[in-house]
C-alpha cells in the first residue's frame, strides 16, 4: 500500500490512520491470540506508514489518528446500550471491523452560522476579534461585548455586528448582553467566553488583589455569562458555549497561581455545563490555548516580543499560535460540525503539551 501511494503521488501531504478493530471479552476473557490480532492492526499496522512518513511526507503534512474507545458488552448493557452491534455511534461491520460514521455535509464558509446568533465576550481586539470576524462571515448575528472604548468601533468594521461595551465582572453586564441578544435577534445559539486576564507572579508576590483581579474576568465573569446564556439556550432548545482556555490550566508553569487557577476553574465550569447541558441540547467546550501572539502582552511587559520568541522554541511547531488560529477551533466547537463533542478540553498549543 505504501509503495503505490509513494509511486502514484509521490510526496503526501496528509495521513489519516482510521483502520482498526475491536474485540468484546473483558481483561479476565481476553486470549493471547484475541491480543496479538488488536495490537497488529490498531498498534502495529500504523507503524509503517509512520516510518514512511516520517521520511516521505512534506513540510506541510498533517496527520491524524482516530480511535474508538469502545466499551465491553457489560459497560453497555449497564449504561443500558444494546449488547448486539456496538456502543452509540461506532459503526461495525460483521467482523467488527471499524468504519467510520457517515461524515456530515461539509458545510458553507458563507452559510455554516445562517440564521444562529452568537455573543463573544473579549471581542475587540485578538482572538475575541478574530472570532466575531470568522462567525460574521459565515452568517451569525453576532453580540460583541468588552469593556475597551475601540468595542463600538467594530460594527463599522462587521456590518449588523451588535456591539455592547461592559465589565463582565457585573452581573447585570452579562444579563444586559444576553438580554440584548434575545431583544435584536429573537434567541441566543452560542457564547464564546473570551474575555480573561493574565498575570506573572510568584505565589509570594501574589496578592490577595492579584488573585481577586484575575478570577473575577476568567472565572466569576465567565460564570455570570454562561448562566445567563445556559437560561436562553434552555428556553431555545439547545445552543453551544466554548470557551477560551489555555495550557496553562492543563499543567504546572511558574509565576501562574492565579492565571492557571482560574483557567483550570473554567475548565471544570465547561465539564459541569456538558453534564447539565447534554440532556437539554447544550455542548460546552473549552480549547485549552498555547501562547497567542496578540497586541496584549505588550501592555504587560516591555520584552513581550523576546517573551513569545523564548516560547516558540518551546513548541514542536516551532512558533507561537496567531488569534485567527484559536478563533477557528473555537468556531469549529461552536458549529454543527462538532455536534458529538462537549465536555472536551481541546488542546490548541502547537503541541506544547505533548512534550
Amino acid at each position: 500500500m505504501i509503495t503505490l501511494v509513494r509511486d502514484r503521488f509521490a510526496t503526501p501531504d496528509v495521513l489519516v490512520n482510521l483502520a482498526g478493530i475491536v474485540d468484546w471479552p473483558g481483561t479476565e476473557d481476553t486470549r493471547e491470540e484475541g491480543w496479538d490480532r488488536v495490537t497488529n492492526v490498531n498498534q502495529k499496522g500504523t507503524s509503517p506508514a509512520r516510518s514512511w512518513w516520517s521520511t516521505a511526507a512534506s513540510p506541510r503534512t498533517e496527520t491524524a489518528h482516530l480511535t474508538h474507545l469502545t466499551r465491553s458488552p457489560r459497560h453497555c448493557a449497564a449504561r443500558q446500550v444494546p449488547r448486539t452491534g456496538a456502543c452509540p455511534h461506532t459503526h461495525l461491520s460483521r467482523d467488527h471491523t471499524m468504519t467510520p460514521a457517515t461524515a456530515s455535509a461539509e458545510a458553507s464558509e458563507s452559510t455554516e452560522f445562517a440564521g444562529k446568533t452568537a455573543l463573544v465576550t473579549g471581542a475587540a481586539r485578538g482572538v475575541g476579534k478574530e472570532t466575531v470576524a470568522l462567525l460574521h462571515a459565515r452568517g451569525a448575528r453576532v453580540v460583541a461585548v468588552d469593556l475597551r472604548p475601540d468595542i463600538t468601533t467594530l460594527p463599522d468594521e462587521f456590518p449588523g455586528v451588535l456591539a455592547v461595551r461592559g465589565d463582565i465582572t457585573r452581573e447585570e453586564t452579562a444579563a444586559h448582553a444576553v438580554q440584548s441578544a434575545l431583544d435584536a435577534f429573537g434567541g441566543l445559539d452560542i457564547l464564546v467566553n473570551n474575555a480573561g486576564r493574565t498575570l506573572n507572579k510568584p505565589i509570594t508576590e501574589t496578592t490577595a488583589e492579584d488573585w481577586d483581579a484575575v478570577m473575577a474576568v476568567n472565572a466569576r465573569g465567565a460564570f455570570f455569562c454562561t448562566r445567563e446564556a445556559f437560561r436562553a439556550m434552555k428556553d431555545r432548545g439547545g445552543g453551544a458555549i466554548v470557551s477560551t482556555g489555555s495550557y496553562a490550566g492543563t499543567v504546572a508553569l511558574p509565576e501562574g497561581v492565579a492565571y492557571s487557577a482560574s483557567k483550570g476553574a473554567l475548565a471544570q465550569l465547561t465539564k459541569v455545563l456538558a453534564v447539565e447541558g447534554g440532556p437539554l441540547g447544550i455542548r460546552a467546550n473549552l480549547v485549552a490555548a498555547g501562547v497567542i501572539e496578540t497586541d496584549f502582552l505588550d501592555t504587560i511587559r516591555p520584552d513581550s516580543r523576546s517573551y513569545l520568541a523564548s516560547f516558540a522554541e518551546a513548541q514542536p511547531l516551532g512558533r507561537v499560535a496567531q488569534p485567527e488560529e484559536i478563533a477557528e477551533v473555537l468556531c469549529f466547537l461552536a458549529s454543527p460540525r462538532s455536534s458529538f463533542i462537549t465536555g472536551a478540553v481541546v488542546a490548541a498549543d502547537g503541541g506544547f503539551t505533548a512534550v
